[in-house]
């Protein structure tokens, strides 16, 4: 750094500094420019082969930390010398030091609020971490470290687009980041992007191909798209790679079940529980199994489980109604019904299945209503259709019967076989309009 003066000095000066990066204990600094605002008497001493000032001059730097662009302001004191060509040259080892404290000074505190944000994150107090994440990214706004943090915050509070902004910031400063690849693909999973998704999926395992959490995501990604083979062989490679993950184990399970192995589906799924024994969501899923065997006994000690380890696991408290209904145990099943209701209120499913219980109780108003309920949340979902012309055809509203399971045979074309055997439909069973519906 050279910075030319002229004698004397009489006034105030402006000079201009070359930019260069200088790593001060790991961080850098960036001096943009210097203004000497205070002079006073000039005195030098050249006594020892060279000419340096006796009384220092006050300077103010310009600066910003770790290639930061947010221009910082310090004044400080420093000395001229004379260089053996007789140019005055201002001393710039204080300025060095000065500002590389003052940027080391900030580089810590940057530190230590997203240590807090990490301990808020760990206790799940995620706004508070939110708001640690961002006085920390003002103090240090080149940090990816950061921004992928409060992005992970963002994603376990369900505010998707903006854990995608941070996640894109992280990768912008840092484009090798394979954690921010990987979480910023989770989330568009999350929010149905699966293009998106498997793009930044596949960029993480290219920059990483030992990310057993890419291949996690991504076979949960061919699972929602029915590529059930395909999500199988990704979790195979992420059972390779990361042998003691439960969710692996899990997901396959699921996999399996969708193709109908179920044998293969129960033995992922008491896998997973033998990894992780608090795995709520692996027996409520190998009960979803029992219960497709018919080994209802299994399937409610399992749910039992599942539902004593959390609570709010809404699943749960749908799959042990719906085993508790094809034990013909309408109560119960309609009391699980009413806390997954309550628990998960956009469940068109969960209404769907208590109105049948209601349905099964001959509570026809209370069976309808529920209907109604998950005709709202699901228009084209063709179960409370049907189920709800049955409650129709039992109160004698022939008329709204016909309607409804013509609506519901139009979604499910099977619903005319069921309807040909339905005895709630023996009351309407001799109208034309019946007859024609279910082809007789």
């Amino acid at each position: 750094m050279r910075l030319k003066i002229q004698q004397p000095i009489s006034f105030i000066l402006f000079f201009a500094i070359i930019i260069t990066i200088i790593p001060i204990n790991a961080l850098s600094f960036q001096i943009k420019s210097t203004k000497i605002t205070k002079v006073g008497e000039i005195n030098y001493d050249c006594r020892h082969g060279g000419c340096a000032t006796t009384k220092p001059i006050m300077v103010r730097v310009i600066y910003s930390c770790d290639n930061d662009n947010e221009s910082l302001s310090v004044d400080l004191e420093t000395t001229l010398y004379k260089n053996k060509w007789g140019e005055w040259l201002m001393n710039e080892h204080p300025i060095k030091y000065r500002v590389g404290k003052q940027c080391e000074q900030q580089n810590q505190k940057a530190f230590d609020l997203n240590d807090n944000g990490l301990r808020s994150s760990e206790q799940g107090n995620f706004n508070e971490a939110i708001a640690y994440y961002s006085k920390a990214i003002t103090l240090s706004p080149r940090d990816g470290g950061i921004y992928y943090n409060r992005g992970h915050a963002y994603n376990q509070l369900g505010e998707y687009k903006a854990a995608i902004t941070d996640f894109s910031k992280a990768i912008e400063l840092k484009p090798k980041y394979v954690d921010a690849y990987a979480m910023r693909g989770k989330v568009y999973r999350s929010l149905g992007k699966h293009n998106q998704a498997i793009t930044d999926l596949n960029k993480a395992i290219e920059l990483n191909p030992n990310d057993a959490f890419a291949y996690n995501e991504l076979g949960r990604i061919h699972n929602s798209l029915g590529k059930h083979e395909e999500a199988i062989t990704d979790f195979n490679k992420a059972i390779e790679l990361s042998p003691n993950d439960a969710s692996a184990y899990n997901e396959r399970g699921v996999a399996y079940v969708n193709l109908k192995n179920n044998n293969e589906a129960i033995a992922d799924f008491s896998k997973a529980i033998e990894l992780d024994e608090k795995n709520d969501t692996a027996y409520s899923n190998r009960a979803f199994v029992y219960d497709a065997l018919g080994k209802y006994d299994e399937a409610i000690a399992d749910l039992n489980i599942a539902i004593k380890l959390n609570p709010k696991n809404d699943t749960a408290y749908s799959n042990r109604a719906f085993v508790y209904d094809a034990l013909g145990k309408y109560d119960e099943a309609i009391a699980d019904l009413n806390i997954a209701i309550k628990l998960n209120p956009k469940n068109d499913t969960d209404y769907n299945n208590r109105g049948a219980a209601y349905n099964a109780l001959g509570k026809y108003d209370e069976a309808i209503a529920d209907f109604n309920k998950a005709i709202v949340l699901n228009p084209k979902f063709a179960n409370p259709y049907y189920h709800r012309a049955r409650s129709y055809s039992k109160t004698g509203n022939v008329r709204s019967a016909i309607k409804d399971l013509d609506k519901a045979i139009k979604l499910k074309p099977t619903y005319k076989n069921n309807a040909k055997t339905e005895k709630d439909f023996d009351t309407i069973r001799n109208n034309s309009d019946f007859k024609r519906l279910i082809g007789i």
